[in-house]
């Protein structure tokens, strides 16, 4: 059924998609988006938010049986996907967090439309970052905490000596 359902935020269509067990990736939980889509194929895509994004959709049982999480009638486990989960979730267990104290941090901080964003540069002194993969926590001496992805544009901390 086509149409927009706005209190849902998604098309009729995603509606309907979702009670026929169809999800998006980032719904099932335990497994990465990025080895959901490497594994698996979107049965179909719908658009959602008011942008009218496109988002694939994924039969949530192939998903998890393909991963080995579920046996099922329908689907079979995938040796190559299930090495994969594995090696991902033996790497977050190594994964090793940093704190720096007494950072200088640079971001931008965007601001306006869609259509017409712009940002302003801030920068602050004296502030704690926690790394962790490839996300920084930055806490502000003012004690607010936002979140980075290291490889964002316009961000960059630098750690002086204590």
């Amino acid at each position: 059924m086509a149409g927009y359902n706005y209190g849902m935020g998604m098309s009729n269509n995603a509606v309907d998609a979702y009670n026929t067990g169809l999800v998006p990736a980032s719904k099932i939980k335990g497994i990465p988006v990025s080895l959901i889509r490497k594994h698996c194929n979107a049965a179909e895509w719908h658009h959602s938010s008011k942008f009218y994004n496109e988002i694939d959709f994924f039969d949530k049982e192939e998903v998890l049986a393909t991963f080995g999480k579920i046996k099922s009638d329908e689907y079979e486990a995938d040796e190559n996907a299930i090495l994969d989960l594995n090696d991902y979730k033996s790497n977050l267990k190594n994964l090793k967090v940093k704190k720096y104290t007494n950072c200088e941090v640079k971001w931008l901080e965007w601001y306006g439309t869609r259509n017409h964003p712009k940002c302003s540069e801030r920068s602050e002194k004296n502030c704690t970052v926690v790394v962790k993969n490839l996300t920084a926590t930055i806490t502000l001496v003012s004690g607010v905490t936002f979140k980075k992805r290291l490889t964002t544009n316009g961000f960059n901390f630098t750690v002086f000596d204590e």
